[in-house]
């Protein structure tokens, strides 16, 4: 998805260095310029992959400018739906690690009204970066069971493809994508 113009971006503001390796998502979200502009191309995205079935919200974490990120799409999401449809933002406040599936992952918790507010409706669950899909699934996991239903995950960096799904959730939007052999860590 990602043109030149968006890869010289994330490089000068140091979210992509020169070599390609992702260095830090957190640049771009000091920088409201980008992060609306690569929400724009991200829902753009969503929203051709998205518009039979509908979305009721966006989620994100609270964590980081993840919710910065979910509030600009769920915004521009509403904007290609011509108004005839808004589209929610909330976010789920990051708790302790546990075992799901296997696998270690951080568990989220949904305020009651955003519970209330997604209950039954399709969801995109948003993050800024995408390395192992331990956090997407940890928000994932929260969403299924407060009755919503997950219909796909964008990211504006995923890191490899080491992401097998996320609970069955297979539908991935990537802004731009890193190898994992030039990967460093976050």
């Amino acid at each position: 998805m990602v043109d030149n113009k968006v890869f010289a971006a994330l490089q000068k503001l140091g979210v992509i260095n020169t070599e390609g390796q992702f260095v830090s998502i957190d640049p771009l979200y000091v920088s409201p310029f980008w992060l609306r502009n690569l929400a724009g191309e991200l829902g753009v995205a969503i929203f051709s992959h998205c518009k039979e079935s509908g979305i009721g919200a966006v989620v994100g974490s609270s964590a980081g400018g993840n919710f910065s990120l979910a509030h600009l799409l769920a915004h521009q999401l509403s904007l290609l739906f011509g108004g005839r449809k808004e589209v929610l933002s909330v976010f789920l406040d990051r708790g302790e690690e546990k075992e799901i599936e296997g696998e270690r992952v951080p568990t989220f918790s949904l305020r009651p009204t955003f519970a209330e507010a997604i209950k039954g409706k399709p969801v995109f669950v948003v993050d800024g970066v995408l390395q192992t899909g331990r956090t997407v699934k940890g928000m994932c996991h929260t969403l299924v069971e407060a009755h919503a239903s997950v219909v796909g995950i964008g990211v504006i960096c995923q890191v490899g493809k080491a992401f097998s799904g996320a609970l069955g959730i297979n539908k991935l939007l990537s802004v731009v994508e890193v190898p994992a052999a030039k990967a460093q860590a976050a």
